[in-house]
């Protein structure tokens, strides 16, 4: 990921491109929303989605341990 220098602008640019597919009807994982397969990209992606489900913004679903995490609009 480029520099971090905004915690608050990444989780509101993240949240914009989760509500954009959710407006498409896309299913989103975690996977399709990251840039690349680097571990400071999918800790880039994670910790804002947490802060999100902890705001009540998204719902996030995990059946099974290490396997892919879905993100549900809270509105459905």
């Amino acid at each position: 990921p480029k520099n971090i220098n905004n915690i608050a602008e990444v989780i509101k640019s993240i949240y914009g491109i989760i509500v954009s597919m959710f407006k498409k009807n896309e299913d989103v994982t975690f996977t399709k929303l990251l840039p690349s397969q680097k571990k400071e990209d999918k800790l880039y992606i994670f910790l804002p989605l947490i802060y999100l489900e902890t705001e009540g913004k998204i719902n996030l679903e995990q059946e099974i341990p290490f396997g892919e995490i879905k993100i549900k609009n809270v509105n459905n």
